[in-house]
């Protein structure tokens, strides 16, 4: 399921977008010279909105007053900064400026809730232009009356991402003379101050959509808290996966190691059978050559001492010859002996 925060600044949304005030009308009170007290003012432009929203915010955030201030005080506060900052000539009362920014909890509250509903309902994939278009569809089937469009993307831009803003149902409002955050009755209270009669009407099942918003956050961190033991857990699966990896590696470089050590001895078990092969040769060369020279010494001396007597010429001339033969290389050292 794709996540309920959906981001869409850069949606440009299919209704075409009218004046920051249209979503809501409000009798605003305007002190200026030109006016009779009770007039309606001019709507709020969308500067005004993003400096009252600013301000809320900057004043919300104080770390050296917080909480410990009063009602008053805190709307005050806001006010001297709207009008401090705001590119706006017009001068709003604190009144004006308490339903104003009701107005604009209001609408963006449904706005998320329609992004949210969405978001559930369609799986990952889905274009932001699409799921924008059907935020709209449900944001305009709220308004049973008007219909009218969510015109505020101004404020949904500074609010979806702000931690104050997502939080404000779980912290303590500026405390009001002899109260304290103990209960939730104090929390009304201080909703119904900060506006006029007319904004402290809320629209049926605003209570019951607290309630859901509540359980979305639980369940959120249930699933932020199963995604982070999942991820513990493929840690500790990778790191086990890395050591039977390693220890495989480990194997296969012994194995490889005892492959080539056995080569080795094979190699030189090789080279000391030629060695002793070459030997034996030698040795049988040598003694061929030992029988050859002792089979020619008892031929010679057969030679040398042949009775001639009984030969032809012919025969005696060629013992004769061969007897010179036998002396010469006797005499010469080459027969190695003698007769």
């Amino acid at each position: 399921m794709m996540d309920e925060s959906v981001e869409v600044e850069n949606i440009s949304l299919f209704q075409p977008l009218p004046s920051a005030d249209e979503e809501h009308d409000e009798d605003d009170t305007l002190i200026s010279p030109t006016r009779k007290r009770g007039h309606r003012s001019a709507n709020y432009s969308s500067d005004e909105d993003v400096a009252l929203i600013k301000a809320r915010e900057f004043v919300s955030l104080d770390a050296i007053a917080g909480v410990d201030q009063s009602s008053s005080t805190y709307w005050s506060r806001i006010s001297e900064h709207f009008h401090r900052n705001a590119n706006t000539t017009m001068s709003r009362t604190i009144g004006s400026l308490q339903h104003r920014w009701s107005t604009i909890q209001e609408c963006c509250n449904k706005w998320k809730s329609c992004l949210a509903q969405v978001a559930r309902q369609h799986p990952s994939g889905v274009p932001l232009q699409e799921q924008a278009n059907l935020a709209q569809e449900r944001y305009k089937a709220m308004d049973q009356q008007k219909h009218r469009p969510f015109t505020m993307q101004h404020c949904w831009t500074l609010l979806q991402n702000n931690q104050k803003w997502i939080d404000r149902e779980f912290e303590c409002p500026p405390k009001k003379q002899r109260s304290n955050c103990s209960s939730s009755a104090d929390f009304e209270a201080h909703e119904e101050d900060e506006g006029t009669d007319e904004m402290s009407k809320r629209p049926a099942g605003r209570k019951k959509e607290k309630d859901r918003l509540k359980k979305d956050v639980g369940g959120y961190k249930e699933a932020i808290q199963k995604m982070i033991e999942s991820k513990e857990k493929l840690a500790v699966d990778k790191d086990s996966r890395w050591t039977e990896i390693k220890a495989i590696e480990e194997r296969k470089v012994a194995i490889e190691e005892r492959k080539a050590a056995a080569e080795e001895r094979k190699a030189a078990n090789e080279e000391e059978r030629l060695r002793l092969k070459g030997e034996k040769a030698r040795a049988q060369a040598a003694a061929e050559e030992r029988k050859a020279a002792t089979k020619k010494k008892d031929e010679d001396q057969k030679i040398m001492f042949m009775d001639t007597n009984a030969l032809d010429d012919t025969q005696r001339a060629y013992v004769e010859a061969m007897r010179a033969k036998i002396l010469a290389e006797i005499l010469g050292g080459s027969g190695g002996g003698s007769v």
